[in-house]
């Protein structure tokens, strides 16, 4: 399993390793063998960009590596370099007699290679009107750039940075960084290439899932079951301003097609005879209606939660806050099993997120950042500029498990955390979380953790969008070809596990 850490993180355990014994310059200089041997120099016009720090030190390191193998780099120094460590290279290069080292503004831009090594992971401020030209000129320039740790102007923890360099190929230092997964961070780094230079990690390490960790979920099934033995799901929502007939339809497919063995749908009536058409696996429970809003009915939430071991409640509930606030807060009160919160869900409950405390049921809730914003009362930028910590302290608040959606997915208790780095573009559609509601809810029911169901259930939906995208392309896929793929992810996931443990 891969892992990624913040800057802090990477900070302490760069400070600690030089303390017990491996000097700076010796890191650097792997540094600079990591980043030469990761990428094909022969023939080539290179220019290094070296900025004031140590990341402008790894490219001094660089240009050594380079000129003991008969290359020779031009170096535009943005700014004057004060690091200590950085300068021994320097000082190597013009001991040489090395001259090809230039101030910025003697630079064309007009090289096959642009190395960036302006700013490291310890940057997080706004660029100057100066280096934003100089980040401009690299990112117009014909070269095929290469960042050094991370592409210069991103910011490391939350990979905000639209202005910042974009890079061809991204090698990072040691470990993934938390702002390569984030935010603008995907559209940035291009390819990225984890180089080991023995930094011990101390501190946290954030796993990010894959194949190995979600296909334990799958194992084979035992012959002597049936579809008792698999859990029981519901989903509650729609509302006659928002049937959402198909998107209700992909739910419980994604359910069933992640294994339960049961689901229901819980709507009014009015939206029931809307859906029936399009359900042909889920069984249909009609809710109390009045005035075209679904309304508390204790009686009639107790019949639905007989015997039902997951619910998901929110998607198309409708604008009826007040009512539909205090459907969640019976259900989570006199709920037993697994509980997912998402879209009108979370609405509802706005202002009132204390409904959320010592609830009889286990909760996932699975906001996108405006939503976030919305539950914590914060705005939405200060949501996306800090997206880990805004999870955590949520999660941590109400004992509750927090799925933040964004480019990659964060999952926290509270505690611990993950970040899921599958999918495409083409999830930015509508019914997409849907479906991921649906595909985490199959999960829970069958009794998997709700940790590891929202974990699960964010890296199965990324990869179906990636095989959906396959066939329609990231513009024409639907959220029902999404939910018509899980059943694809699923099976590979089956075959993984297997295929894995026959082989020991």
């Amino acid at each position: 399993m891969k892992y990624c850490v913040s800057s802090r993180t990477m900070a302490y355990s760069d400070q600690t390793t030089i303390a017990s014994g491996t000097a700076g310059y010796v890191l650097m200089d792997r540094a600079g063998k990591g980043v030469f041997d990761s990428i094909d120099w022969t023939g080539k016009k290179i220019y290094i960009f070296v900025g004031k720090g140590n990341n402008g030190g790894d490219g001094y390191a660089l240009a050594v590596r380079m000129l003991n193998n008969d290359i020779y780099p031009y170096i535009f120094e943005v700014g004057d370099n004060k690091s200590p460590t950085a300068k021994v290279f320097k000082d190597q290069l013009i001991s040489r007699g090395y001259h090809q080292i230039f101030d910025i503004a003697f630079c064309d831009y007009d090289c096959d290679i642009a190395v960036d090594c302006i700013f490291g992971v310890g940057f997080s401020r706004s660029v100057d009107v100066v280096t934003q030209n100089i980040f401009d000129q690299i990112n117009s320039s014909r070269a095929y750039v290469v960042s050094v740790d991370i592409p210069s102007g991103l910011n490391s923890d939350n990979g905000l940075g639209k202005d910042c360099i974009k890079a061809d190929a991204t090698i990072a230092i040691q470990s993934l960084k938390l702002g390569h997964l984030l935010g603008d961070g995907k559209d940035k780094c291009g390819i990225v290439k984890v180089v080991d230079i023995g930094i011990s990690i101390v501190g946290e390490q954030i796993a990010i899932a894959d194949d190995d960790y979600t296909s334990q979920f799958f194992l084979p099934r035992l012959n002597n079951t049936n579809k008792s033995s698999y859990g029981k799901s519901v989903i509650l929502g729609g509302c006659p301003s928002y049937v959402g007939a198909v998107k209700l339809a992909n739910i419980g497919s994604a359910a069933l097609r992640c294994g339960c063995g049961l689901n229901v749908l819980a709507v009014s009536g009015s939206v029931a005879k809307a859906v029936r058409q399009h359900i042909l696996d889920s069984t249909i429970f009609e809710l109390a209606e009045r005035d075209e809003h679904l309304v508390f009915d204790a009686h009639n939430l107790d019949q639905l939660m007989r015997g039902v071991n997951a619910m998901a409640v929110g998607m198309g509930m409708g604008s009826s806050y007040a009512h539909n606030a205090q459907i969640i807060d019976y259900i989570l009160h006199n709920f037993r099993g697994n509980l997912l919160l998402d879209a009108d869900g979370l609405n509802s409950i706005q202002g009132k997120t204390h409904i959320l405390d010592n609830a009889q049921c286990k909760v996932v809730i699975t906001p996108h950042p405006k939503e976030m914003a919305r539950l914590t009362g914060l705005d939405t930028k200060e949501v996306l500029s800090n997206p880990l910590d805004t999870a955590r302290e949520f999660a941590k608040a109400h004992n509750i498990v927090v799925l933040l959606k964004g480019t990659s997915t964060i999952v926290t208790d509270g505690d611990k955390a993950m970040i899921v780095t599958s999918g495409t573009p083409a999830l930015a559609k509508g019914g997409s979380g849907d479906v991921l509601s649906g595909t985490i809810l199959g999960l829970m029911a069958r009794g998997v953790d709700i940790f590891d169901s929202a974990v699960v259930g964010s890296y199965i939906c990324g990869k179906a969008s990636v095989v959906a995208s396959e066939l329609f392309g990231e513009y024409g896929t639907l959220a029902s070809d999404t939910a018509v793929a899980v059943g694809k992810v699923v099976k590979s996931l089956e075959n993984h596990h297997s295929t894995k443990y026959k082989s020991l």
